[in-house]
């Protein structure tokens, strides 16, 4: 559908009138604490403390839109596996899951699978506002919130966008606001002619970039799941710049072993494409860095098996390829799956043996 060109004071006009409701929450960011409180979500831990796991599966939707993880448990038995997986979540909220959660407890489990895509590790502020930040907040520990603040300023070079981040969106009451802005400059701009919600939604998003500002926008839109053009991302393991040392000091410290995981992104029409010089870099330099800290790497991305036919939207794939998929992870994974507890050891960590 094309839309009817609109004059400059228009244009103005309306940057105006979607300005006001903005300027009139400020108050909101000068007067209320940065932070909402921390709201431990301690359920998970009772998870883990009644089942102890020896294989741990962690990541977004690219677990669970992808794989059936009750068949993934039964391939890995008699191991016993869980699954930690959040919609959106990157790679702070993971890190908060092997300190928080699966390293709390002894025994810790004996593998820890972070299944990931591309550059989710070389940048640490993705998907750190909204809603995924309130997510964030519920597997946080007070001594966590210096980590946060450096990832959400990580070479952030959109001031404004570092503004509303540190201010904005990370309150209760701010959070809340945040949605309903986003309502109330929908409902503006849809002021403007008699147009589709989809319509609607992509002028808005042409001229403010709303998915930026609004908290309902879900994770895999048709944007997040393009080829990152981050080419000039290059590998390090430097605490200043992500996560990854903290990681592996973490899992050290407990003998869990890391494998991180790098999934296969949605082919093109006419089949697999050449990765990106860059992108091969940055992963050869990443499996080699994760090895010699003494943990591995495992890329799918050649894998011919996984075809376009397989994928639903974005990097989803349709359910029923899952269990396909599913062995094939399996089968990836099989070299680096501890040896199952013997019967004593398996009743000791699940609690069970009697005095």
């Amino acid at each position: 559908m094309n839309f009817e060109k609109r004059s400059r004071r228009e244009a103005l006009y309306l940057l105006g009138v979607c300005g006001a409701p903005l300027l009139a929450a400020s108050p909101f960011a000068f007067f209320k604490s940065n932070y909402s409180p921390l709201t431990f979500a301690d359920a998970n831990l009772s998870n883990i403390r009644r089942r102890q796991p020896e294989v741990v599966i962690v990541g977004n939707s690219m677990v669970f839109g992808r794989m059936d993880t009750d068949y993934l448990e039964g391939l890995l038995k008699p191991r016993i596996m869980m699954s930690f997986t959040d919609g959106g979540s990157r790679s702070l909220h993971w890190f908060l899951i092997l300190k928080n959660y699966l390293a709390a407890y002894s025994p810790a489990p004996k593998l820890v699978v972070i299944v990931y895509r591309d550059y989710d590790f070389g940048i640490p502020n993705l998907q750190l506002d909204g809603q995924y930040l309130e997510k964030l907040r519920h597997v946080m520990r007070p001594d966590d919130e210096e980590r946060l603040k450096q990832a959400l300023n990580h070479e952030n070079k959109n001031v404004l966008k570092t503004w509303l981040n540190n201010h904005f969106t990370a309150t209760h009451e701010n959070a809340h606001l945040n949605q309903k802005l986003g309502d109330l400059l929908y409902d503006v701009v849809g002021k403007l002619g008699p147009v589709s919600d989809d319509a609607l939604q992509l002028y808005t998003k042409q001229i403010f970039d709303l998915d930026q500002i609004r908290a309902d926008i879900p994770e895999e839109s048709e944007q997040s799941n393009k080829d990152d053009d981050s080419d000039d991302i290059k590998f390090t393991a430097d605490s200043q710049q992500n996560l990854l040392q903290d990681f592996v000091s973490i899992a050290d410290s407990k003998d869990i072993k890391l494998v991180f995981y790098r999934v296969k992104r949605r082919p093109s029409a006419k089949g697999d494409k050449a990765q990106r010089p860059a992108i091969l870099s940055y992963t050869s330099d990443f499996k080699a860095w994760a090895e010699s800290a003494g943990h591995y790497h495992i890329d799918e991305s050649d894998d011919a098996r996984i075809t376009l036919a397989m994928f639903n939207d974005g990097d989803h794939l349709h359910k029923a390829h899952f269990r396909a998929y599913t062995d094939l992870f399996a089968a990836r994974l099989s070299p680096y799956l501890p040896e199952p507890d013997d019967v004593k050891n398996k009743e000791a960590r699940m609690g069970k043996v009697s005095k």
